[in-house]
């Protein structure tokens, strides 16, 4: 069973860093946190989360942020996100990278098909 925490997270000590590093080292803060709380090893950081230390610019960051982290049965991933919002993660989308892939391997296929089928006719056409 997935076990869930709520963290209050001060960014404090990220407005001494330069103005032009703070979402990104408030967005390390977050994962050294749950890391240091819930010892996981990875740590996935929710969109919405995302969006709100992102959401006035790289320089003006919120001053802090309650988030809810979900962690996995083997406590091998913890998923961080807003508290408000409920876990919605984003997918891979496998197969239409499987089928461009196919497409090329069909296309290279075909083309190695057309030129054994040229290569035949020249040799039929010397022959005669």
């Amino acid at each position: 069973m997935e076990s869930e925490k709520v963290f209050s997270i001060s960014f404090r000590s990220v407005f001494g860093a330069p103005r032009r590093e703070r979402a990104r080292r408030a967005v390390t803060l977050v994962r050294e946190y749950v890391e240091k709380h819930l010892g996981t090893p990875v740590v996935k950081i929710g969109p919405a989360l995302n969006e709100t230390v992102w959401a006035d610019g790289i320089q003006n960051i919120p001053k802090k942020v309650k988030i809810h982290v979900k962690v996995s049965d083997d406590k091998a991933t913890a998923t961080a996100e807003l508290a408000d919002v409920p876990f919605t993660l984003p997918e891979a989308e496998e197969k239409p990278k499987k089928e461009k892939a196919d497409a090329k391997a069909d296309a290279k296929a075909d083309a190695k098909a057309e030129k054994a089928q040229n290569v035949e006719k020249g040799q039929e056409k010397k022959s005669a």
